[in-house]
């Protein structure tokens, strides 16, 4: 099963590349930091970079985007708040895009805050004693397709629909870096442009994938799986375009929790956009956690280029 998904990722990544010369194809990578406590008494790290290609023709957008990632910390940041032996709660880190836009391939690679959060549920004495851990790898690949229903040039509004899927291709026995599960969101995306700035907005679904239970080794514990919620989220913000070559942004986006006893994901982030010429374009963020399942900050730059 591992390698029929992996097959896929790799046949969708040779179908963007393989494409006529009148569409677009845009790569992009960057390097991100993510840290939080995610309810615990220590800290978290995560550094990210982040490996993405889109292909653009006509009104269709295809991405495929996996990170490499290094993560350090007690908080498993991808196991969904779902709890194991050792560990107490698990982290959420997929990643949930507000916006795909003419500038899309630097946010994409900027991603949504990235490293996830956890339940809070568990006490300082409890977690105190918890193992620190190391974890290196490839994560899990994201793939999307969307749709511009609207164009903004001559509707009230631009208007993207489209859907998205996340393929475990990591290794199975890194569980910092996957959870094993596919998981599938549908989500529509709102914006315009009324002189410097441009608003937008998106709201979506996503049906989230039960990972099995995991020990403190990432051993499967045989027969438990951790029944997650299928949660809605939102964002909103809008840009300010500085001038023809920079933009500024501001967006707060919002998660479902995904069980009882977790906090909903909240965040807020701002980034800075920059074209360089035609086909160059770089980018910086900073975000800000509101509870326990956000990181409490992380920070990255980006940079792309457009065939």
């Amino acid at each position: 099963m591992r390698y029929r998904q992996t097959s896929v990722a790799i046949a969708l990544g040779v179908s963007i590349l393989s494409v006529p010369a009148t569409a677009q194809v845009t790569v992009n990578t960057g390097l991100e930091f993510i840290t939080g406590d995610y309810g615990k008494s220590s800290s978290t790290d995560e550094w990210r970079i982040p490996l993405g290609v889109s292909y653009r023709t006509g009104p269709w957008n295809f991405r495929l985007n996996a990170p490499i990632s290094r993560v350090e910390g007690v908080a498993n940041v991808v196991e969904q708040e779902a709890g194991s032996v050792a560990t107490n709660s698990f982290v959420d880190s997929d990643d949930d895009g507000i916006i795909d836009d003419d500038d899309d391939d630097i946010d994409g690679g900027l991603g949504g805050g990235g490293g996830g959060g956890g339940s809070g549920s568990g006490s300082a004495a409890s977690t105190s004693s918890l193992t620190s851990r190391t974890q290196t790898g490839l994560g899990d690949a994201t793939a999307s397709a969307f749709y511009t229903l609207l164009a903004p040039e001559t509707s009230i509004v631009g208007l993207d629909i489209g859907g998205r899927i996340k393929l475990p291709i990591g290794s199975k026995n890194k569980c910092f870096l996957t959870n094993g599960e596919i998981d599938y969101t549908v989500q529509a995306d709102v914006y315009q442009s009324f002189g410097r700035f441009e608003p937008f907005a998106s709201v979506g679904w996503t049906k989230r994938g039960d990972p099995q239970r995991r020990d403190s080794s990432c051993s499967v514990v045989a027969g438990e799986r951790v029944d997650l919620r299928d949660p809605l989220f939102f964002g909103f913000g809008s840009g300010f375009r500085i001038n023809d070559a920079s933009t500024v942004r501001i967006q707060y986006e919002y998660r479902e929790k995904l069980r009882d006893r977790a906090d909903p994901r909240s965040e807020a982030k701002v980034s800075y956009l920059y074209r360089i010429g035609e086909s160059w374009r770089a980018g910086a963020f900073a975000t800000t956690g509101f509870s326990d399942n956000s990181p409490d900050w992380s920070v990255g730059a980006s940079i792309s280029f457009r065939f």
